[in-house]
């Protein structure tokens, strides 16, 4: 009877075995995964600061085209009335 439930017992011993080992696997693989879901988050901020500084740079290089544009028709204009009263 012994021998019978020795039979029986050692793929029930193998099965709990395996089941630990893929117990221990995933767990790694969670840890991993959240590893990366923290990097992804973490570039995902860095990308909306770079977009935050790139907005600005626009809008920083507008304004100072309208200022460039508006000293160079501003100077035009001095120029024209200047050519007219002389």
């Amino acid at each position: 009877m012994k021998e019978l439930f020795e039979l029986h017992l050692g793929p029930v011993k193998e099965d709990i075995s395996e089941l630990k080992d893929g117990q221990a696997k995933l767990i790694e693989i969670i840890s991993i995964q959240t590893r990366h879901d923290e990097a992804i988050i973490n570039l995902k901020k860095d990308v909306d600061e770079c977009t935050g500084c790139v907005k600005r740079i626009k809008e920083n290089g507008n304004a100072k085209k309208w200022d460039v544009i508006k000293i160079g028709l501003a100077g035009l204009l001095g120029g024209l009335i200047s050519k007219l009263y002389n």
